[in-house]
């Protein structure tokens, strides 16, 4: 089906049947994507008294009891409730539906002088992902946009089952990064990075802070209004998908939780 809107004054068109899944999915039959050292997420059939919940053993139907983390398995949507000791659900803000959305592609570099970095946390072995590389970036898009989609290079299919590790500390943004996603009026960011901060950076998060507007090492909102801005992370964008302008349905799981599965779908526009 194709879809007219307007943004800006100007009439683009997209064809729902063209969507991209951007999201990485969580098999529990396969290799797993694993972040933070946590165990492997579980399905197994439920069995209670008489009841067993497989087929293959005897059951009438396969219901299965899962285990898993959000954070750590697989792509996921969290909100403000995620740094903060209020109950803050992601499923409480108004997310799914078609947002306007950009995709650009930055390569992360070791700090240098010219970083605001997290609070002195990182290392010089680290690489981070700058202010001036997003602002750059963003420069290329021909509309102001709601959702922004960074791919982080290089970028292959790895990204779909890595086992992220305290040794190998993936890419982070800067804090003047944050800043410059502030500036820019981006609502929800779509990461394939496991965390928008260095991995153990001492329980700060302060990249999480600036953009949720908490103040860095507070914990409650207090009588502050909760932020409606999302972080999707462990997404996966395919090479083929050229940088630009796009229309994205986050797809965000019903959990009340501060973080929820999502599948991210973008869909191309006829400019």
């Amino acid at each position: 089906m194709v879809c007219t809107v307007e943004i800006g004054g100007n009439q683009i068109q997209l064809e729902t049947r063209e969507g991209i899944d951007i999201s990485i999915p969580l098999s529990f039959q396969a290799k797993q994507l694993k972040f933070f050292g946590v165990p492997k997420g579980t399905a197994k059939a439920y069995t209670e008294n008489k009841y067993i919940g497989s087929t293959l053993r005897g059951g009438g139907c396969n219901v299965d009891s899962v285990s898993f983390i959000p954070h750590c398995h697989m792509t996921h949507t969290e909100c403000v409730g995620h740094i903060v000791h209020e109950n803050i659900f992601v499923n409480q803000l108004l997310i799914n539906g078609f947002k306007t959305a950009g995709l650009i592609t930055v390569t992360p570099s070791n700090p240098t002088g010219d970083d605001e970095s997290n609070l002195g946390k990182q290392k010089s072995s680290d690489v981070m992902i700058p202010g001036k590389s997003v602002e750059n970036a963003l420069k290329d898009l021909p509309y102001p946009v709601e959702v922004l989609v960074v791919r982080t290079l290089p970028n292959d299919s790895s990204k779909l089952t890595k086992v992220y590790s305290e040794k190998d500390v993936p890419p982070y943004f800067t804090l003047d990064a944050i800043e410059c996603l502030k500036q820019n009026k981006i609502e929800h960011l779509c990461i394939d990075l496991p965390s928008l901060d260095r991995t153990n950076d001492g329980g700060l998060l302060a990249s999480h802070h600036l953009f949720w507007d908490v103040p860095i090492g507070e914990k409650s909102l207090k009588d502050n209004m909760p932020s409606s801005k999302t972080i999707t992370e462990l997404a996966y964008i395919p090479p083929e998908l050229n940088d630009g302008f796009y229309v994205i349905n986050l797809q965000v799981s019903n959990f009340s939780l501060d973080a929820a599965p999502s599948r991210p779908v973008l869909y191309p526009v006829t400019l």
